[in-house]
């Protein structure tokens, strides 16, 4: 599923609660990120068939908005138990120059924007940039 504008997160919410045998999600949004509070929410009550969660997210980046404490805020948010041992779905940050993503870790690595990233985190202990860079399959 792609969508491109997330102003209204509500509307994605209410369409999922509609396909509650869903088992698998590729999703990627431009214009938007919704964080992991609000996935687990959704997933918990609405998907509760869903086994794999394969996201990628990004806004424009916005140094008022997205303070080093807001970026940890939002890691934080798909750092719990549901997202860690549940599941075993881990989410990277990636800021780029002025945007920053969020993305399922995976083995393999598009780059969108040809250019490595500025800033980077992960939830998983074994990603760090060393793996990215050796991942990356095109820019």
């Amino acid at each position: 599923m792609t969508i491109f504008d997330v102003s209204y997160p509500s509307k994605i919410f209410s369409f999922l609660q509609r396909t509650p045998n869903l088992c698998l999600l590729n999703l990627s949004m431009g214009f938007g990120l919704i964080d992991g509070h609000q996935w687990e929410n959704i997933i918990r009550n609405y998907l509760p068939k869903l086994k794999t969660f394969r996201f990628t997210m990004e806004t424009l980046f916005d140094a008022n908005r997205f303070s080093k404490e807001r970026i940890d805020e939002l890691m934080n948010s798909f750092r719990s138990s549901f997202w860690i041992d549940e599941h075993r779905w881990f989410v990277r940050c990636l800021i780029q120059e002025s945007i920053i993503q969020l993305q399922t870790v995976s083995k393999t690595f598009y780059c969108p924007h040809g250019e490595l990233p500025d800033l980077f985190k992960s939830t998983y202990p074994q990603d760090n940039l060393e793996t990215l860079y050796n991942n990356i399959t095109s820019m």
